[in-house]
């Protein structure tokens, strides 16, 4: 329940108490059994009834004050369905075979994992890309500087001779395995350090590698080269997670934003493509050597063999389910959504897939929600539609737990209460979240202990990152202006477009913390200027224009980050405001440099047009 309710709730007992005293006073014949005054109300039954009609008129004024903001709401939630949604909680799963099972096994995006726990009951998460596990482990790590350890990579793949580094990547069999049947030609590893490490090294990854070679154990022989261009950054969407359906009103390039703010550990992940026949050189493992043309004593002194991980990938707090059935008939006004209780004690609804009522004959009807895609038929001033409210609440069925709570009307085209004297259940399809439970749950060795929902034999699962907490939406007031800015703010020229670009980002950080605001304080200057490229589509060359992006920022502000890492994002999104027909180019420089630090191609949506 909304905390601000207290506070209307007092100023109407007040002046409940203060109307009626006046009231008494001046008409004393009338009134003077109510005996009132402004401090005390003597008769307990009157006061009991006070306090109620104090609550229920605080509530109308809470409403009113809020100016109806069901609308904006469903007009939100229609445009962007996440930002009114609760942003539920990521983390990072570690999978690995065992040595009684040392065979490769490859585990589909959207599996489903259990955490069971005493006091909160069972929490479920859905892995959000495909995992392959593979009968190895990381057997060393190393950042070394010159002199260069290793064997020398070829001319023909390295791209300058000025290598100050190399990054050593010991991969070993588990016991009983033979690396002589694998035939995987990409390893996926997962940086896990502290922030400063890990995206210093992701830096270094992205914008100073050089190349570099395979060899076998004895460290010696180039087995087969590994190109810059071979190591590459998956693009993991945390929202369409397997049979959970991706939502193609969410823009990718606004997600982004959100990912980065509240759980950056996403993009700690990088691949490597290998030679598959590799594999079969060296029966005791093989080592990755990628060498850098820069080197820094921290990354020398923090990277070892706990760093770089293999067989993760992040997850997310979101499961399908049902709701209890309820009777229509009883149902005044709205009915809050409860889901099924015998396998999940805290759940919230995170979104409704769809609607179903059914009678007694068992004829079933799909319902519509009253703001959405369908098409008008001719029975439409009887068809009943559906609308979904939220509330945000601090407590769940007794128990101290912040989430958000989902109620769903009955209502027609003119959205009034639809009321029946035939009795018909309703039922809906969603899906959930655990509420903030994720975030209590311990995390140190061996915790929260996961485990496979199905399946899963011979495997085993390790968690890397403590689960972030769940992020309610802000709603009533607040909604207003977030449409606003959501609808106003896609412009960043002129006087104004720091400004807009910063307001704009502040609407994504749901996290709100130090770091997060001295990112977005970071950018002092935006330019956009027109620009013309020579584009190549499906073989065909033609001239583009287009824009380019000019980010001016203070590259101190990101102790513990990544400016490269934000520029990304910053990219990303807006690659994905671009005008039709058009690309962004994006430049990022630092006060101390008049040539840019970072340059993203020509980009198009998701594609790369140079």
């Amino acid at each position: 329940m909304d905390e601000r309710l207290l506070s209307y709730y007092n100023r109407e007992l007040a002046y409940i108490r203060k109307a009626g005293a006046e009231f008494a006073e001046k008409h004393p014949k009338i009134a003077s059994r109510l005996r009132l005054d402004q401090d005390n109300v003597e008769d307990p039954h009157v006061s009991r009834l006070i306090e109620s009609f104090a609550f229920l008129t605080g509530r109308i004024r809470q409403t009113i004050d809020d100016s109806f903001p069901e609308l904006t709401e469903s007009l939100l939630g229609l445009m962007y369905p996440c930002y009114t949604a609760p942003l539920p909680s990521m983390s990072v799963i570690k999978c690995h075979a065992i040595p009684s099972v040392p065979d490769y096994q490859f585990i589909n995006k959207g599996v489903e994992l259990l955490v069971k726990t005493e006091e909160f009951g069972n929490c479920r998460f859905k892995t959000c890309d495909d995992i392959h596990v593979l009968p190895v482990q990381v057997s060393d790590v190393s950042f070394t500087p010159a002199p260069l350890i290793g064997p020398a990579i070829s001319d023909s793949v390295r791209t300058n001779n000025n290598a100050r580094a190399v990054l050593k990547i010991g991969v070993a069999p588990i016991t009983n395995a033979k690396l002589e049947n694998l035939n995987h030609g990409h390893l996926r590893f997962f940086i896990s350090a502290q922030p400063q490490v890990a995206y210093r090294l992701l830096d270094y990854l992205a914008n100073k590698c050089l190349g570099g070679c395979i060899s076998g154990s004895n460290m010696a022989v180039n087995y087969s080269d590994i190109r810059a261009e071979d190591i590459t950054f998956p693009n993991i969407n945390m929202l369409a997670a397997g049979d959970l359906n991706e939502d193609g009103r969410v823009d990718l390039g606004y997600q982004a934003l959100t990912d980065y703010f509240t759980f950056p550990q996403k993009y700690l992940f990088f691949d490597v493509a290998i030679t598959p026949q590799a594999w079969q050189l060296d029966d005791e493992g093989i080592f990755l050597f990628l060498h850098f043309d820069d080197s820094h004593a921290e990354l020398s002194q923090a990277v070892d063999k706990q760093t770089l991980h293999l067989g993760c990938t992040p997850i997310v707090n979101l499961y399908r389910d049902r709701t209890q059935v309820f009777d229509a008939s009883n149902c005044i006004g709205e009915h809050k959504l409860v889901v099924d209780k015998t396998r999940h004690r805290f759940s919230d609804v995170y979104s409704i897939e769809s609607v179903i009522s059914y009678n007694a004959k068992g004829d079933t009807e799909k319902l519509t929600p009253l703001y959405g895609e369908h098409q008008r038929t001719g029975s439409d001033n009887k068809q009943i539609f559906w609308h979904c409210r939220r509330e945000n609440s601090d407590a769940y069925e007794g128990f101290a737990s912040k989430g958000t709570d989902a109620y769903l009307s009955l209502i027609d085209k003119d959205y009034n209460v639809i009321y029946s004297d035939q009795r018909w259940l309703v039922e809906a399809s969603v899906i959930c979240t655990n509420r903030d439970i994720p975030s209590k749950l311990p995390f140190g060795p061996d915790q929260p202990l996961f485990d496979f929902h199905d399946g899963g034999a011979g495997l085993r699962l390790k968690c890397l990152a403590p689960p972030t907490r769940t992020y309610r939406p802000q709603l009533n007031k607040a909604t207003r202006w977030q449409l606003i800015s959501q609808l106003s703010l896609q412009s960043f020229s002129g006087v104004d477009a720091l400004t807009s670009l910063k307001t704009t980002l502040e609407l994504y950080d749901l996290k709100q913390g130090k770091e997060t605001r001295a990112a977005i304080d970071a950018i002092t200057d935006i330019t956009i200027r027109q620009c013309s490229q020579r584009v190549i589509i499906d073989g065909r060359a033609s001239v583009c224009v287009g824009s380019r992006c000019t980010l001016v920022i203070d590259d101190t502000a990101f102790a513990g980050n990544s400016a490269f890492l934000f520029g990304k994002v910053l990219h990303q999104f807006f690659t994905s405001i671009c005008a039709i027909n058009s690309f962004v180019i994006t430049e990022m420089h630092t006060h101390h440099s008049e040539e840019p630090v970072h340059q993203w191609p020509a980009t198009l949506g998701t594609r790369d047009l140079l």
